[in-house]
């Protein structure tokens, strides 16, 4: 049912992210995975799709800043044709007590944990 899907999986090169890009290559897809930080894990993860004979790529970006999106759908879009499934798995937190966190700090969580799905929706819609 999978077979020859196309995926793009937020926060793949590790943890949650990680299994499910693996899943759906061993379903059959080619799976895109963006990362932020973590890029020898992304390229990693890679290796382990296309030892099952799938293409993957791994595009680095981040999913709660609005031209971070643009690009990272612009370099999907330079390694695959369309776009079949979208999973929006990238998070972020603070580990510190409410009272402790900035400004900066719950910005960065609210944009990436809740604000990323606005934008990869409507990038989704328009270029993928």
């Amino acid at each position: 049912m999978l077979e020859n899907q196309i995926a793009l999986v937020t926060g793949a090169a590790r943890g949650i992210g990680r299994a499910v890009a693996l899943k759906l290559a061993r379903a059959g897809c080619d799976v895109a995975a963006n990362y932020y930080n973590s890029a020898d894990e992304a390229e990693s993860l890679c290796a382990e799709v296309r030892a099952l004979g799938r293409r993957a790529v791994a595009i680095q970006g981040s999913v709660g800043i609005p031209d971070s999106v643009d690009e990272i759908f612009a370099e999907f879009g330079r390694h695959f044709d369309r776009l079949d499934i979208l999973v929006s798995n990238a998070a972020s937190g603070v580990l510190k007590p409410t009272v402790e966190m900035t400004l900066k700090h719950c910005r960065w969580c609210m944009e990436t944990n809740a604000l990323a799905l606005n934008l990869l929706d409507k990038a989704f819609a328009l270029k993928g």
